[in-house]
């Protein structure tokens, strides 16, 4: 059975809120120049933006100037982009599975994640996204606009930690959003990259992205040919065992497939 996608517009509004704006961005706009004319594309200007009239219906949340400002925004100067890591098909699943990520949110500043009970505290933003590091010291928490990775206490307690974690995939041609990131050691995370078409139906692309908190940088993964090039594909991290990294794809039938990220300090 397909994997049911949610509406565009709630997972915008899950990320940015109806008219919010990304508090990193505003220092980039004065390199754009005047503001974008309203179009009814939710990508990136090398792309074309669908019709009016035609079968993909504007979607009102994607068509404001604050929005495309998000989506064309310039690198961050602190982000590094690295080259792309090709990757092939494991045979067999590793042993050392590790369960997957499960979180709740527990009162507005407070969450629950792989059974922890974590304190968030002066939030003011709905929490999106939460996962514990392997070594639980860490912990990459959504919220709003942001992310951000925390000093984790034994206690549950958090503090905020210099570590920045960027929220597209800059350097790629197909811009979309990066969330729901997970843990492969405890400087890594993965990111599972769903582009939505403009009407919020289906999935226009899929990417797998991996960061390095020590290098500041990402890092798209390139998938063995045919796993992800299909219609409507919505690729899905389900568990991870070390290094190796368990998806899904929906796309035309559910597949699935174990992959093992290079280790490139090794």
């Amino acid at each position: 059975m397909k994997k049911k996608q949610f509406p565009l517009a709630i997972t915008l509004l899950a990320l940015y809120g109806c008219d919010s704006k990304h508090p990193s961005l505003d220092a980039d706009k004065a390199d754009h120049g005047k503001p974008q004319a309203q179009t009814q594309s939710v990508v990136t200007p090398d792309r074309q933006a669908p019709k009016i009239g035609s079968n993909n219906p504007p979607n009102p949340l994607l068509s404001s100037v604050n929005m495309l400002d998000v989506l064309r925004s310039q690198k961050p100067t602190w982000l590094n982009i690295g080259e792309p890591i090709q990757v092939t098909a494991e045979q067999e699943p590793p042993n050392n599975i590790r369960a997957r990520n499960s979180w709740r949110r527990s009162g507005a500043e407070q969450v629950i994640v792989n059974g922890k009970v974590v304190k968030i505290e002066g939030s003011t933003q709905t929490v999106t996204w939460a996962s514990i590091s392997p070594n639980g010291s860490l912990i990459l928490i959504e919220k709003g606009d942001s992310a951000e990775v925390c000093i984790l206490a034994q206690d549950g307690s958090t503090k905020s930690s210099d570590t920045q974690i960027p929220r597209m995939n800059f350097g790629d041609k197909n811009r979309w959003f990066l969330t729901r990131w997970m843990w492969i050691s405890d400087s890594e995370v993965l990111s599972a990259m769903n582009e939505q078409t403009p009407d919020g139906d289906q999935i226009a692309s899929s990417a797998l992205y991996h960061y390095s908190l020590s290098e500041s940088k990402l890092t798209k993964v390139l998938l063995p040919d045919k796993f992800i090039d299909l219609n409507d594909p919505h690729l899905e991290i389900v568990e991870l065992a070390g290094r190796a990294v368990h998806l899904r794809t929906a796309a035309d039938g559910q597949k699935e497939m174990w992959i093992t990220i290079p280790d490139k300090g090794k």
